[in-house]
């Protein structure tokens, strides 16, 4: 449960990053290599993994997941970028939860979505409320990060609209 919040937030943060650290004009090739990292991890990452309980045991190979996610923190924290502080007088914690909320429960998929969701936690969880609170308060607040890209997509009504790189841009020569 843990990694699957933690992925949301990483998911967002990788998103957000990528534009501070490749200029616009590759961006797009970017996102496609990002992409097929992505993809390859997806699918040798299961195999690896099982050949590493096999060849070593459960203990070893769940040791060897931990260090990897250490040395990509220690990667992703040595990672410099020049990025512009926003003005903080006029911005509250309070104010971007409540932005973000607003703009997810006003969002025609977006809203019943979350209606959904808060749904879900009252007939999973039952009549608990501070448990239903925070399993909505969470999910609002995944939905809202992982969502906050497409939020500043400039005219595309918030939706962020790609395309699939050219072979020739996704394999410069």
């Amino acid at each position: 449960m843990l990694f699957g919040a933690f992925s949301v937030f990483g998911f967002a943060a990788t998103q957000s990053l990528l534009p501070r650290l490749v200029p616009q004009a590759r961006l797009v090739p970017a996102n496609a290599r990002l992409d097929q990292t992505d993809a390859a991890a997806a699918t040798l990452g299961p195999a690896i993994g099982g050949g590493l309980v096999g060849l070593l045991g459960a203990p070893v190979a769940i040791t060897v997941d931990a260090i990897s996610y250490l040395i990509d923190a220690a990667l992703n924290a040595s990672i410099r970028v020049d990025e512009p502080r926003p003005d903080p007088s006029n911005r509250s914690l309070r104010t971007e939860i409540g932005d973000g909320l607003r703009w997810t429960y006003r969002h025609r998929a977006l809203g019943p979505l979350g209606a959904l969701i808060a749904g879900l936690a009252v007939g999973l969880i039952g009549d608990r409320p501070t448990l239903i609170g925070a399993v909505i308060a969470f999910a609002a607040a995944a939905l809202t990060a992982a969502l906050s890209p497409l939020r500043e997509a400039p005219g595309h009504n918030g939706v962020k609209v790609e395309t699939a790189p050219s072979p020739e841009d996704a394999y410069p020569a």
